[in-house]
């Protein structure tokens, strides 16, 4: 045997000692960072709830948008797609054929999604966009 090699024994020993090692609990905690009182910072605060804000409204849609509003499984689609493109200030900005690329759909579908959005109210068109004109802008709402 050469002296690189080990017997199983060793590797046995080498492995029970790893294993013991990562048992055991680190020596100290891992510091959370906290502002001046012991509480996480404000920017912190403010995007957990923005998150929590996000996922009320997504929740809410996907618990209703089907039943009460009748949509389709693209009408969905294209509105969550949008909902996921939405900046800090409310609004997404998107091609209608990148919509579509995106959902898996024709362009001419995400148009009839949009129009039946807009229908129920849960969508709104702040800037018709199309060649020459840029993208589109629209607001999300539940």
């Amino acid at each position: 045997m050469k002296k690189s090699e080990l017997s199983i024994a060793e590797i046995d020993q080498k492995l029970g000692e790893l294993h013991k090692k990562n048992a055991e609990p680190p020596d100290e905690p891992q510091k959370e960072s906290k502002g001046k009182s012991g509480e996480p910072p404000k920017a912190a605060k403010a995007d957990r709830a923005d998150r929590a804000d996000r996922f009320k409204m997504f929740n809410t849609f996907c618990d209703s948008a089907g039943i009460i509003h009748g949509l389709t499984a693209h009408d969905m689609v294209v509105w969550m797609i949008l909902w996921r493109d939405t900046q800090k200030d409310g609004t997404a900005c998107s091609a209608q054929a990148y919509i579509a690329k995106r959902c898996g759909c024709s362009s001419r579908e995400v148009k009839r999604a949009i129009k039946r959005l807009k229908q129920c109210g849960l969508l709104s068109v702040i800037y018709q966009g199309g060649q020459n004109r840029g993208l589109s802008r629209y607001r999300v709402v539940v």
